[in-house]
């Protein structure tokens, strides 16, 4: 399989800015940091690609199950119970998420693995190991705070926005999530393929995901077919909103119609330099 690169016809499409990531921290030296309090052992496999041989699979969720005791209501929902005022309120509690859990069987596997865990939200991922399932390491990533049980010894790296602390892992930046098939999952491919210059064989993505299995008879995951689609997807919507200012310039003109000419104009050039047809 072809690597696979973010297109500037995506780029153009997604509307987005996507910075590459262009280095690693030093390997062996101890970051006890904002981003991980605890410094801890860094592991020496950060930043050497996969070996051959290795499948990536990736997870993705927005949060997990919440667990007993935690309060999900959102964060003004919780102000009277305190006993805050709205401005102690949303100096407490305003971002705050309840601790979530995912359980994920893994294996076996035909080959070892290296497994991709990712959650926008507060997520506990809770592995259960197959027999025989040989692990090259797991990636931690997302928005956080993330942290992972059940993986003995097997090396993890983590990449959350917020801090992940942990004793024994590599602490990195260059932090993605996705839970989606949709321009958020480019940017999370991309950057595992910097990190294992691997595709993915396998990626199960859900919104709120409890409980997921993965092994050699998960469906495979095809990249040039995801991209085929995304892009099939946002060429539709680009001819949509084209076609819904075509609607609005057959009305009476009236002090908008210049706004919706240029309207028109960019929209028509953004469907040609995205090669839509």
């Amino acid at each position: 399989m072809e690597p696979m690169k973010l297109s500037t016809r995506l780029l153009v499409l997604a509307g987005i800015s996507f910075f590459v990531y262009v280095g690693v921290a030093p390997l062996y030296k101890n970051r006890g940091s904002a981003l991980n309090p605890k410094g801890g052992t860094l592991l020496p496999a950060v930043g050497k690609l996969a070996p051959a041989g290795v499948d990536l699979h990736m997870i993705g969720v927005e949060q997990g199950r919440v667990l007993p005791g935690e309060d999900d209501r959102p964060w003004w929902g919780q102000c009277q119970d305190k006993g805050y005022d709205k401005t102690q309120c949303h100096e407490k509690l305003a971002g705050t998420r309840p601790q979530t859990a995912v359980e994920v069987v893994v294996g076996p596997f035909e080959k070892p693995a290296i497994l991709a865990l990712v959650a926008q939200d507060k997520v506990r991922w809770d592995l259960k190991l197959e027999n025989a399932t040989i692990l090259n390491k797991i990636i931690l990533m997302g928005g956080g705070p993330l942290s992972v049980t059940g993986n003995s010894d097997v090396p993890v790296e983590v990449y959350t926005q917020k801090p992940s602390p942990c004793d024994n892992c590599y602490q990195g930046d260059g932090a993605k999530y996705a839970y989606a098939f949709d321009s958020t999952l480019v940017s999370v491919l991309d950057r595992l393929k910097q990190l294992t210059g691997l595709d993915p064989q396998t990626v199960q993505l859900k919104r709120e995901g409890h409980t997921f299995f993965v092994s050699s008879t998960t469906p495979e995951f095809s990249c040039a077919a995801f991209e085929k689609k995304l892009h099939a997807d946002q060429c539709g919507s680009l001819a949509k909103g084209i076609k819904d200012i075509q609607n609005i310039l057959k009305r009476p003109p009236n002090e908008s119609t210049a706004h919706y000419q240029k309207s028109l104009k960019a929209a028509q050039e953004r469907f040609l330099a995205s090669d839509c047809r």
